[in-house]
């Protein structure tokens, strides 16, 4: 890109700092949040539930996605691979972000728009739903424990959050 503007490459140090503020100015400009999902955070920080990410992303540019809209402040630790040292590449993942929080696998919900992500978290014991235009895959793996919504969008996402929230307190 230098080239391409006829100036010099700058030190490898000042690229890397570069990069690092325009993925911080980008992320917290990008407004990609599912209908209802912001009024859904909020709620279920009002009521008390503790709320945490776990995404492929790193952890800064999770920040950035949280400010941008507007519910940083609902959120606990930001866990992207660059917290706990693993990829989001399997069970193992959600072991450590398990493991880190201080939590059994059984006292979490996990809610993701993949279907390898969800069937990973349930491998570890914890309660899932699936949101999105995906379907489980038929694998014989048990994933008892996943709601599959395909059409949060057509569905208040606050109310099917928070039923399936009491359905795990009432089952535990």
């Amino acid at each position: 890109m230098c080239k391409l503007v006829g100036i010099e490459i700058p030190p490898e140090e000042e690229c890397l700092r570069l990069a690092r503020h325009a993925a911080a100015f980008i992320t917290r400009r990008v407004r990609a949040a599912f209908p209802g999902v912001v009024d859904t955070i909020r709620t279920l920080h009002h009521q008390g539930y503790p709320l945490h990410t776990a995404s492929g992303e790193s952890s800064p540019d999770l920040a950035g996605y949280l400010q941008a809209m507007g519910v940083s402040d609902c959120f606990g630790r930001l866990y992207g691979p660059d917290l706990i040292e693993t990829l989001k590449e399997g069970p193992a993942y959600y072991e450590r972000i398990f493991a880190d929080l201080g939590i059994a696998a059984a006292d979490a919900l996990v809610v993701d728009d993949s279907p390898r992500t969800i069937e990973w978290a349930t491998q570890v014991g914890a309660c899932t739903v699936l949101v999105g235009n995906s379907s489980l895959p038929q694998t014989g793996t048990t994933v008892a424990k996943t709601r599959n919504y395909p059409n949060i969008t057509r569905y208040s996402a606050r109310a099917f959050l928070v039923e399936t929230l009491k359905e795990q307190k009432a089952s535990s």
